[in-house]
């Protein structure tokens, strides 16, 4: 009699053993699943997914360019036509920074770009005021 018992709760335990493994490994699949599905809903598995952020990122190195050539123009032949010239062109491409950005984090893109274009178009935006107010003052 107890050797008939020890042999069925030995088959219970292989077949509880077997059944843990299985579960285990279930569980490893369903969790890897979700984490990428979960990840390509967000964007980041998709081709040319950094469209934005890199034209963001452009976007505020070309205002920065602008403002100064705007500056520079001005320097040398003072003539507030480059300088006003300068700076609707570096307006535009700020403002666009910011858009793009802004664009670019809301579809999961990139962030350490998206985040620089917006920063880079809010300080000329800021600055762009700022000398517009000074200009105007002197019209």
């Amino acid at each position: 009699m107890i050797s008939k018992n020890t042999t069925r709760i030995a088959a219970l335990y292989e077949q509880l053993s077997a059944f843990k493994k299985q579960k285990g490994s279930f569980i490893f699949k369903a969790k890897h699943l979700i984490a990428q599905k979960i990840h390509t809903d967000r964007g980041y598995g998709e081709k040319g997914g950094n469209l934005m952020s890199i034209l963001s990122l452009v976007c505020g190195c070309l205002a920065y360019f602008a403002i100064f050539a705007g500056f520079f123009a001005f320097v040398l032949t003072l003539a507030t036509s480059s300088i006003i010239g300068g700076l609707v062109g570096g307006g535009v491409f700020a403002l666009a920074a910011i858009v793009l950005g802004v664009v670019a984090l809301r579809h999961h893109q990139s962030r350490g770009m998206a985040i620089a274009g917006i920063i880079l178009g809010s300080i000329l935006l800021t600055m762009y005021g700022f000398v517009w107010l000074i200009l105007l003052s002197y019209a």
